[in-house]
């Protein structure tokens, strides 16, 4: 038994898929429960941070290709 600060990123993988389909098999009924907020968020929030590191290298990249 692992301590539960270890998360792997299976388990996370895992849980989501998990909550995704509680979620869509529950959409009638409007649940979405404390858990399902959490891993929804966080993986909002990886989602959002790639997102702006990919953006910050265009826009830097593109930058550079109009000031040469």
């Amino acid at each position: 038994m692992r301590p539960s600060w270890i998360y792997s990123l299976k388990d996370e993988e895992f849980e989501l898929r998990g909550c995704w389909a509680r979620l869509w098999n529950n959409r009638h009924l409007g649940e979405f429960d404390q858990k399902m907020q959490v891993l929804f968020l966080r993986q909002l929030c990886k989602i959002t941070t790639w997102l702006m590191i990919i953006g910050i290298g265009v826009f830097f990249s593109t930058c550079k290709l109009l000031t040469s």
